[in-house]
């Protein structure tokens, strides 16, 4: 199981624009009914749909109307890309399929899919692909436009998706992807702060790349409950996006206005005094210029995971970017960056 697309509603077609502007996205297509529209954003293997109200709001669709009713912009699909969308839905309780299974044959290939209920309000589009597939086969007649953005460099699609639920909620969201979806629980984090914390599982899917980080919060001021106010219950509350040059697409995304999160000059010393051997290969002045955090994952410093994390891209707190570069084939998430990018939100909403 492999991220397909992710699904955002939003309030207009400005904001969307937004998206492109900002990650260098260029739109593929376009679909239309009443009261709504979807865009469909890509670059390489990134694919974002987009769906906002327009004209007349009250003939859309009711899950979009529905939507700003509970929460406010945000994540509604985080779609996966199966192998055998067949044998997958078997194994899905059937209380939990929203959608049943549909198929789509084109000349030049076709698709198969589903779609199950997430966790809260969210869903879960599972898609199955042959042949030249692209796109969307819930969108029929996607139109071209002409309109061309330049593509950000080295956008190399989703990496992790984080989901952020309650804290009575915590032990059922984890084991509802078990049970439902197959993930299984990897790594685990608790993050303290002297003001608040966080408890984080990371689920993986055995059968792909899929990654599923649940985080809730410890205490009732924790960043995690803030957005869960704010939300209006639980979400998604970043896609991470995967590079292969992080400094080079931080600095292409600066260009294009997106702002990132500030790290304490505290965080480049403490880590290079507990990584010294790691850190006299890097070019300390530069990473720390561009606000990338660096977690080592060996003794020879070649596998790292180096991240970086941006300032909340819509008008409340709810979404924000991460951009991460795994070297060497490094895995999973350290305990370090997640505890400096704790720190770094937590006091950008003290400062508030």
């Amino acid at each position: 199981m492999d991220f397909d697309h992710v699904h955002f509603y939003l309030r207009s077609r400005a904001q969307s624009y937004y998206f492109a502007q900002q990650l260098g996205l260029q739109v593929c297509g376009t679909w239309a009914r009443p009261g709504q529209e979807t865009l469909l954003w890509g670059r390489d293997a990134l694919s974002l749909l987009i769906t906002y109200p327009c004209n007349s709001p009250r003939k859309a669709e009711p899950l979009l109307m529905s939507h700003f009713q509970n929460h406010p912009d945000g994540v509604v699909d985080v779609a996966f890309r199966v192998k055998d969308i067949g044998a997958q839905l078997k194994t899905i309780p059937e209380s939990a399929i929203l959608s049943p299974l549909k198929t789509k044959i084109t000349a030049s290939g076709g698709w198969a899919w589903g779609v199950v209920r997430g966790w809260g309000d969210l869903r879960h589009s599972l898609i199955q692909r042959w042949g030249d597939a692209a796109g969307h086969p819930e969108y029929p007649g996607l139109l071209p436009e002409s309109q061309h953005i330049p593509t950000a460099p080295q956008l190399l699609g989703v990496d992790h998706a984080v989901l952020n639920v309650s804290a009575s909620e915590f032990a059922g969201a984890v084991a509802w992807y078990q049970e439902v979806l197959g993930f299984v629980p990897e790594q685990r984090f608790t993050i303290q702060t002297p003001h608040s914390g966080l408890i984080s599982r990371v689920m993986v899917h055995p059968l792909g790349s899929a990654q599923l980080p649940i985080n809730a919060p410890t205490s009732d001021n924790s960043q995690i409950q803030l957005f869960l106010d704010d939300y209006g219950g639980s979400g998604i509350q970043h896609i991470a996006l995967q590079t292969g040059n992080i400094l080079s697409l931080v600095k292409d995304l600066r260009q294009r206005g997106l702002e990132f999160l500030n790290i304490p000059d505290t965080y480049y010393h403490q880590a290079s005094q507990n990584h010294p051997q790691c850190f006299a290969k890097l070019d300390l002045d530069q990473l720390r210029q561009a606000q990338v955090l660096i977690e080592p994952q060996d003794e020879t410093g070649k596998q790292l995971l180096l991240q970086i994390f941006s300032q909340p891209v819509f008008d409340r707190p709810t979404f924000f970017w991460e951009l991460i570069e795994r070297r060497h084939q490094a895995w999973g998430f350290g305990a370090g960056n997640f505890q400096a990018l704790f720190e770094a939100i937590e006091q950008q909403q003290r400062s508030e």
